[in-house]
């Protein structure tokens, strides 16, 4: 059984939509849907059973508990695979047990591929860290880690739990199924996320960052959401976010990775692994970055460690220099029919079977053209 784990707070409508489109999938596959009410100021209301005939259940709680809400969801949960959406993201293509029963026991959570209205995908995520509003994770191992951690709130408490399951001896990879993420603009304020984001960052690399990088990964850190506050008008939540970090810095137990596990982490082992199956296809020496992004410093690392030169032209090979999913594959799609090679760092692939796609409304007749066969 898969069990499809929904947090919501006074998005009604938005939650009424996402299970709308869970309803549409077939009643074969064995499913649940759990939806936690955060507290919401007129409490959620769903049907005891979708249109296709899964079982819903509604758990309300007395506060907010955030992203967190997922454990009481998880505590309950009869699948194997949790399946995590928000209130405001539904999958595109049809999931089964049978899809996921040849997932290797290494591996303890997956990546799907999120899409923006418009086309684009989200942002966020690395190769070893899912995005939470699309991701799979097994049911046990979830449970043994405690789920989130209530602390975060909203926003990195998906990096967080991703660390702990690397550092549990577990692979993260990634599953080809689409999933629309809405992006409601309610209860989202640039000030409060610009605070989560600076706090809730900082406290990770506090934890998790080995001693011999912390200093330089919470500096790189506090630079990259300044300057995107500054570029949001979002300075007072930076602020804000610093305040609260220097606050509680020294609560935050450090649990350092090791350096191998690091390295997974912040997605450098999977630079030197796209670098080397690329240099065994094809020899280069030199490479040219495009669209670089999130933690391209991470992947001039890695190039830096074969002695590959960058060089700003014509070059042997052209890297998408962003380890954020989402958008590497937006640009690797872009830079399809060019004449230059081109590779962009990439999740590992869970499994070769390809998943059934789902015959998808009018209303997402976008996504045709958008996404990649």
């Amino acid at each position: 059984m898969i069990s499809y784990i929904i947090p919501t707070h006074n998005r009604p409508h938005e939650l009424a939509s996402t299970l709308e489109c869970l309803g549409t999938f077939g009643s074969k596959t064995a499913c649940e849907v759990i939806i936690i009410d955060n507290a919401s100021t007129i409490p959620a209301q769903a049907p005891h059973t979708l249109t296709n005939g899964w079982n819903v259940t509604l758990m309300r709680l007395a506060a907010n508990a955030g992203a967190a809400a997922r454990n009481h969801g998880a505590r309950v949960a009869r699948g194997e695979w949790l399946f995590m959406l928000d209130d405001d993201s539904s999958p595109l293509d049809s999931l089964s047990t049978t899809d996921l029963s040849n997932i290797s026991p290494s591996i303890g959570a997956l990546h799907t591929d999120i899409f923006l209205r418009g086309g684009t995908r989200e942002l966020g995520g690395l190769p070893q860290v899912t995005v939470g509003c699309g991701m799979l994770v097994r049911r046990d191992l979830f449970n043994a880690l405690n789920g989130y951690d209530p602390s975060f709130g909203y926003y990195v408490e998906e990096y967080d739990l991703c660390a702990r399951i690397i550092a549990a001896g577990f692979t993260i990879a990634s599953l080809p199924l689409r999933v629309l993420h809405c992006r409601s603009a309610t209860m989202r304020s640039k000030v409060n996320i610009l605070a989560r984001l600076t706090r809730n960052n900082a406290w990770l690399a506090q934890r998790y960052a080995p001693d011999y990088v912390r200093r330089a990964v919470l500096a790189h850190d506090l630079a990259r959401y300044r300057a995107i506050a500054n570029r949001e008008n979002a300075l007072l939540g930076y602020i804000q976010g610093l305040r609260e970090y220097r606050a509680t810095r020294h609560t935050q137990a450090r649990t350092p990775l090791s350096q191998c596990h690091w390295d997974r982490f912040c997605g450098l082992e999977a630079c030197r692994q796209t670098l080397e199956a690329a240099h065994a296809q094809s020899p280069f020496s030199t490479v040219s970055l495009l669209a670089p992004g999130k933690n391209a410093h991470i992947l001039a690392q890695a190039l830096l460690e074969r002695g590959t030169r960058i060089v700003p032209g014509d070059a042997d090979l052209r890297v998408v220099a962003t380890l954020s999913p989402g958008p590497a594959r937006d640009a690797l799609h872009a830079a399809r029919g060019e004449p230059q090679r081109t590779v962009a760092v990439l999740p590992l692939k869970s499994t070769g079977h390809t998943l059934a796609r789902h015959t998808r409304p009018p209303e997402l007749a976008f996504m045709t053209a958008a996404s990649p066969r």
